[in-house]
């Protein structure tokens, strides 16, 4: 069994943080930290991300599965689970596999359907691919090649932190690249089984992030009936970033504190 790496704050009821694609724990610790006045936070680096091991497959059944682990290890039950983007659909799948180790879930600006068609990562895993990681000298060599494929600035410093410097001038991606370019298609999708669960669902979106439609109302409700969604102003697919505490002040409420 595969442990992953995680970070660890606070005591009390469990609450699981999951990072989207080419995230980290990283990504959370702020986040995590103010958390952690109510809840005993963990902050896990999926399977091929940050500092957790690679491995030879990647799919949300194997990231639900290596959840389990996490959870049966950590001998903790009744968690709350909160997932951003990819981690919001590990989170739901695991949720509709092991309804009963959890006590609420929230759902992070994704839907459960398959986003095949979206395909802004495409040109950032073009770019991380061709990254010549070999004759980078810095992070700005790094950046300035990433602009050619990756204009938003934000975004480019999120994913320089997936950057590790091996030696003075030597760098290295911690996450999988090969492997996640590999199964890009397969972590855009969404399994069609209509298996749904009753656990008490929070989805919440960015006002300005085109990851879930007013269409896709219908189909969350098909998978998760016990759910309802909260849209905050101003912010887009990473609104944890965008507005973080208008963010925190509905992840308490929902979780009644």
């Amino acid at each position: 069994m595969n442990k992953l790496f995680y970070r660890e704050y606070g005591s009390g009821e469990p609450l699981i943080i999951l990072h989207g694609l080419l995230g980290s724990s990283d990504n959370w610790i702020y986040h995590g930290k103010k958390f952690s006045d109510f809840f005993h936070v963990f902050l896990l680096d999926q399977m091929n991300h940050g500092n957790s091991p690679h491995s030879i497959s990647l799919s949300y059944n194997s990231l639900a599965k290596d959840l389990y682990n996490f959870i049966t290890l950590k001998k903790l039950s009744s968690v709350n689970i909160l997932g951003h983007s990819m981690g919001g659909k590990v989170a739901m799948h695991f949720a509709l596999k092991y309804p009963k180790l959890i006590n609420k879930l929230i759902v992070v600006d994704i839907a459960p359907k398959d986003y095949k068609k979206n395909g802004r990562y495409n040109d950032i895993i073009r770019g991380i691919i061709s990254l010549p990681i070999d004759d980078i000298k810095s992070r700005r060599d790094a950046d300035a090649f990433l602009s050619k494929y990756v204009p938003e600035l934000e975004v480019r410093n999120f994913l320089l932190k997936n950057l590790k410097r091996q030696s003075l001038n030597q760098f290295l991606w911690k996450p999988n690249i090969k492997l996640i370019n590999d199964k890009i298609e397969d972590l855009y999708s969404w399994d069609s089984n209509k298996i749904s669960s009753n656990v008490n669902v929070l989805f919440i979106k960015g006002e300005k992030s085109n990851y879930i439609f007013n269409s896709d109302i219908s189909i969350i409700k098909i998978y998760f009936p016990n759910s309802k969604l909260k849209i905050i102003r101003k912010s887009g697919h990473w609104v944890h970033v965008d507005s973080p505490n208008i963010f925190q002040s509905i992840v308490l409420r929902f979780l009644n504190f």
